[in-house]
């Protein structure tokens, strides 16, 4: 028998972020802490390549976490689809899905009722390295590709998170016309610094809000309904 270990609420956003100091900090915002984690009996023997670089997200109408990409131990872009529940693992095979990429975020959104991805690149640090900006949606079944007039500029990995005050998935990434290879790699400097990509249903706008806590170096955030939403 196989066993998981879930953790049944998740802060609200941990990460670590960079300052003036070069010495990270970590900063959390928490408005229910977990309660613990919870033992899971796994009945299925299938799991995922172990891959880094990769997204996952939470999809609360099937209750079930969803896995797409990343890069695998020998480098190789990934381009599969997975569903994790109480059960264990399952591979989907979705009939249409984004290209093999990494480095990309992914969120559910309440208003389409759908996982929606954005962006990343293909054979990320290798020869043919290519960044892309694209928009997908998952309903559970199947990739589809969303089109938006306007395109958020590349930030590796960005942060992604629905956001209730808004109505809005809110994506942290430079501001538009910031090109993919800033100078030495700082996102913060020539104009470049980070702020909100807003996606509603008719494609993503920037709003330009910087976000509260410092420059993040790395980290994840996910939304937290009410106790009782939906």
């Amino acid at each position: 028998m196989k066993f998981a270990w879930l953790i049944p609420t998740m802060a609200l956003l941990t990460a670590c972020t960079g300052t003036s100091s070069s010495t990270p900090t970590t900063a959390t915002i928490s408005p229910q802490e977990p309660r613990g984690y919870q033992q899971l009996a796994i009945t299925s023997d299938l799991t995922p390549a172990p891959r880094y670089e990769t997204a996952m997200a939470y999809v609360p109408p099937f209750a079930e976490v969803v896995l797409f990409g990343g890069i695998d131990d020998n480098g190789h872009t990934l381009g599969d689809t997975w569903a994790f529940d109480q059960h264990g693992w399952r591979e989907l095979h979705p009939a249409t899905s984004p290209s093999a990429r990494a480095n990309f975020a992914m969120a559910y959104d309440p208003a389409l009722r759908e996982i929606v991805l954005y962006g990343g690149c293909t054979s990320c640090g290798s020869p043919g390295y290519h960044l892309v900006q694209d928009t997908w949606a998952f309903n559970g079944t199947t990739w589809r590709q969303l089109t938006s007039l306007h395109l958020p500029a590349y930030e590796p990995s960005p942060l992604l998170s629905w956001d209730t005050a808004t109505g809005a998935l809110e994506l942290l990434a430079p501001p538009p016309g910031y090109g993919p290879n800033p100078p030495n790699g700082d996102f913060n400097s020539n104009g470049g610094a980070l702020g909100r990509w807003l996606w509603r249903t008719a494609g993503w706008t920037w709003d330009g809000t910087p976000p509260g806590p410092p420059l993040f170096v790395q980290g994840d955030v996910s939304f937290v309904p009410e106790p009782g939403s939906s």
